[in-house]
């Protein structure tokens, strides 16, 4: 371990890993699973170091890996990857054809490798939430899963979590688990280490039952999505409650706009620790330990941030992204197009040289669509609806010229509310939308938890 890793993590190694053998604690005996992800983390502790060249080195190297692979056992990838089968130029890589949801759905079959080294392990598995409306399966190994305990364990260490502490979830639960105002109790939050206990609440609690449920468990740690945190948030705010103990928030799943951010440390005295993964591809990047943008999670994923013609994005640029997952044998998924947007970064100054993110903007299929053409991504925040009356709010695009706004209330708000509130959009917009109001009684999540401010019905 290099000097810059031991600093980065100097407080990451205070506690043991969990001994497989009770009486054997020095040196202590993990288990092999465990052996095998410190193995792991020990080589990403040293490449997070490495500048980009030599991290783009090596990532094209397991990339020729997969490749040839794929061509070799994937009925779907034996002609579609010719350009690359020999060797992998940038230009060549450029011109793969993506690949999309469609495709998965449509040749989840022909996706699949008929030749699967045994050393990957068995074979598990996924299937996304369909928040999209259009749900896949995608197939792992043990191999990859091992590689991806490591990425999450590296995110825990730069952070330096306390693994002695407390961490609580509020997640998407079935209806039955983890209800209040008890929730349920677990081992352990974190792989490979001895943890603190872990409390879980299913999301479907309220607001206030969150709250009541945080002040009794105390936990220093919290993972949630934005949008279940902005309402704790406001609530804490509103009613002038403290959650005592609380450290940090981990997010997931949505974009975390600044203000949020902000709010949370401003009322909570905890800052955000965002990731971005998708449960189709695992965890692809991390914020960095010292910044706010994110940090690819380069040894095991290749990802591209490409404009609307295919072109790599500069730093400052926003594109879509393009992800190839590199230890999946089992269903290979290369340059797959996961249906979100990104902006790239500068290079860090923290030192590591693994690429990085500066936003993660969330799907595009919800941009706001001009008659013109022209898109927009939205962020109503920030006193359009900053009327107490308001529980929760959803805009709607039906069309290029309908926006409908669903509003969850407190009680139907006037006539002369409603003006204003058109006047807002218009303002704002800088266009005369038609905008037509919808009172309903909770605004619903999609299955995976999470909850649109925006979303597009245009096809």
């Amino acid at each position: 371990m290099n000097e810059a890793t031991a600093k980065g993590n100097k407080s990451a190694h205070a506690t043991a890993p969990r001994p497989i053998v009770d009486d054997s604690l020095w040196p202590l005996v993990p288990s092999p699973q465990d052996a095998m992800v410190l193995a792991i983390l020990y080589q990403l502790e040293e490449s997070e170091w490495w500048p980009i060249e030599r991290l783009f080195e090596r990532q094209t190297i397991q990339l020729g890996q997969l490749v040839s692979h794929a061509v070799r056992t994937v009925p779907l990838y034996r002609d579609r990857l010719g350009a690359v089968a020999d060797a992998i130029t940038p230009e060549a890589w450029r011109n793969l054809p993506v690949l999309t949801r469609a495709d998965i759905q449509n040749n989840f079959d022909d996706l699949q490798s008929g030749d699967l080294p045994p050393n990957h392990g068995t074979i598990h598995q996924i299937s996304t939430s369909g928040s999209t409306g259009a749900p896949v399966s995608v197939r792992s190994t043990t191999a990859k899963n091992l590689v991806e305990e490591a990425i999450n364990l590296r995110r825990l260490l730069w952070h330096r979590r306390d693994f002695a502490a407390k961490a609580a979830v509020i997640a998407s639960l079935a209806p039955d688990q983890a209800l209040p105002p008890h929730g349920r109790k677990a081992r352990s939050w974190a792989p490979v280490y001895p943890t603190g206990p872990l409390a879980v609440l299913n999301m479907r609690s309220t607001v206030d039952e969150q709250i009541a449920w945080l002040q009794r468990e105390k936990p220093a740690y919290l993972m949630t999505y934005p949008n279940l945190l902005r309402g704790l948030v406001e609530r804490c705010e509103e009613t002038a409650t403290g959650l005592d103990g609380l450290l940090s928030v981990g997010t997931r799943g949505e974009p975390v706009p600044d203000e949020l951010r902000a709010d949370c440390r401003r009322v909570l005295g905890a800052g955000i620790v965002d990731g971005y993964s998708a449960e189709e591809v695992g965890l692809v990047a991390v914020q960095c330990p010292e910044h706010e943008h994110y940090h690819v999670q380069a040894e095991s994923t290749c990802l591209e941030v490409v404009d609307a013609d295919g072109r790599p994005c500069a730093p400052g640029e926003t594109g879509r992204v393009l992800i190839t997952p590199l230890h999946n044998f089992a269903m290979p998924l290369i340059r797959y197009e996961i249906g979100d947007l990104a902006e790239v970064g500068e290079p860090c100054s923290c030192g590591r040289g693994l690429p990085v993110l500066r936003r993660i903007l969330g799907r595009y299929r919800n941009l706001l669509i001009f008659p013109n053409g022209n898109r927009m991504r939205l962020n109503f925040r920030g006193g359009m609806f900053d009327n107490p009356a308001i529980r929760q709010i959803q805009v709607v695009q039906t069309s290029r010229e309908h926006l409908k706004v669903r509003f969850a209330v407190k009680r139907r708000l006037s006539a002369e509310e409603e003006t204003g509130i058109r006047r807002a959009f218009h303002e704002f917009l800088e266009h005369p939308f038609e905008i037509s109001f919808e009172y309903v009684d909770e605004i619903e999540r999609q299955p995976s938890g999470k909850f649109e401010d925006f979303r597009s019905e245009i096809a």
